[in-house]
C-alpha cells in the first residue's frame, strides 16, 4: 500500500514536471527541469541493469528507464551549442516519437535474448 502512495506521488511529480518544461520559456529552464525530471527516473536504468542481471525484467521498469534515456537525452540536446532553438526542439520531438517506438523492440530484443519480462 505504502509502494501505491508513493508511485502515485511520483507519478504526479513527473506529470507536473512535463507540464513545467512544456511552459519553461528558455532552453536553460526547461533543462533544469528535465534535470530534476531525470534525478527521479535515474533509479529505473539502475533497476533496468539490476533486473537485467536477474534474468527478468519489469514492463514498468522498461517504460520508465527509456523515459529517463530520452530525458537525458533531451538535456544533451539542450545543451548543444551554436545550435537554435528552434532546432533543438524539432530533434527532441523526433526523439519523443522515436520514444514509442523504442520499447516494443527493447522487449523483443530481451526476449529473443531469453530475458523475461514480467
Amino acid at each position: 500500500m505504502n509502494n501505491t502512495k508513493y508511485k502515485k506521488l511520483e507519478d504526479a511529480i513527473l506529470k507536473e514536471t512535463d507540464l513545467l518544461i512544456e511552459k519553461a520559456k528558455s532552453q536553460g529552464e526547461k533543462m533544469i527541469f528535465e534535470l530534476f525530471k531525470s534525478a527521479i527516473l535515474k533509479k529505473y536504468k539502475d533497476l533496468f541493469d539490476k533486473e537485467l542481471l536477474e534474468g527478468t525484467v519489469h514492463k514498468e521498469t522498461i517504460d520508465e528507464a527509456v523515459e529517463y534515456c530520452y530525458t537525458d537525452i533531451c538535456v544533451s540536446i539542450r545543451q548543444i551549442p551554436k545550435m537554435n532553438e528552434t532546432e533543438k526542439e524539432h530533434l527532441i520531438q523526433l526523439g519523443k516519437q522515436a520514444k514509442e517506438a523504442v520499447e516494443p523492440i527493447i522487449e523483443q530484443l530481451l526476449i529473443k535474448d531469453g530475458i523475461n519480462i514480467s
